[in-house]
């Protein structure tokens, strides 16, 4: 994550996902925390969506 936008684009993106919860993005810490259903998403799929 460069800015505060892209981290906002992350959380957007990753909420979005089927099976997710809720996510949060932490620009200052460089973290997101996911909440998910294992059966729905994997975290492959988070990666890819983090990554576009």
């Amino acid at each position: 994550m460069s800015c505060a936008s892209c981290a906002a684009k992350i959380e957007k993106g990753v909420s979005a996902m089927s099976g997710v919860e809720e996510a949060a993005v932490n620009f200052a810490a460089e973290r997101i925390d996911i909440v998910y259903d294992p059966d729905e998403a994997r975290l492959t799929d988070f990666v890819k969506t983090i990554i576009e």
